[in-house]
């Protein structure tokens, strides 16, 4: 996942199903000067990871 496409999930209005490593998660936010993103197991979790943008899979 590039990060122009992670930033418009994050405010995208509707709930659009994202992975990382098969599992669900919940895009808190993009750093684009490092390619990472700030990921969650939902949006209520208080655990924030940073991962690699391109290990990040829009489940269609």
């Amino acid at each position: 996942m590039d990060a122009r496409r992670a930033q418009e999930i994050i405010e995208s209005n509707e709930k659009i199903p994202v992975q990382y490593n098969g599992q669900s998660i919940w895009i808190a936010g993009v750093n684009p000067n490092k390619n990472t993103a700030e990921i969650k197991q939902d949006m209520f979790s208080n655990d924030v990871m940073e991962v690699p943008l391109k290990e990040l899979r829009e489940v269609n």
